[in-house]
């Protein structure tokens, strides 16, 4: 879990809370928005779960950032074989 501590500038000072928590975390507007439903939001030591909040300057925010989930794909399936066509010493 990544903590994320930080006072709000004055160049967010009015913008909503899942624009400054994706600013300052690094992280997508989507994974800010998820972690304010979460409670993983305060603002001076409130939790705050409305995305669309406004910070003001100077207000102490504090966020807990859990790593992205692994995204799942496709995984090799050991039992298919796959022919070799063509070797020589390039390949």
């Amino acid at each position: 879990m990544r903590e994320l501590l930080e006072t709000v500038p004055d160049a967010l000072d009015g913008e909503r809370l899942d624009r400054v928590v994706a600013l300052l975390g690094a992280v997508s507007r989507n994974r800010a928005g998820a972690a304010i439903d979460g409670g993983a939001v305060s603002v001076n030591g409130e939790p705050i779960s409305v995305r669309a909040h406004r910070v003001h300057v100077g207000e102490q925010l504090s966020v807990s950032l859990t790593p992205p989930d692994k995204e799942a794909g496709p995984e090799a399936d050991p039992d298919v074989e796959v022919p070799v066509i063509h070797v020589d010493q390039s390949v």
